[in-house]
């Protein structure tokens, strides 16, 4: 955050209000709770595809599924 008002101050030439900062603070915390799901939510399906493909027997990458489709 103090990077994205510097930039603001230093750069834009823009100053930076009460109102700016609150809004600003809203915005930051709502864009890091998205972030923060997104990561949880890759994190999930990664586990699960990996789980999918370790567990199921046809499709195991232990036994060789890629060499028996041509991928590898």
């Amino acid at each position: 955050m103090l990077v994205t008002y510097a930039t603001y101050t230093l750069i834009a030439k823009q100053p930076l209000t009460p109102s700016k900062i609150f809004s600003s603070l809203a915005v930051f915390d709502i864009v890091r709770g998205v972030l923060m799901r997104m990561a949880w939510f890759y994190s999930e399906v990664i586990q699960g595809v990996c789980g999918f493909f370790w567990k199921t027997p046809g499709l195991n990458l232990r036994n060789g599924f890629f060499k028996r489709q041509g991928f590898a």
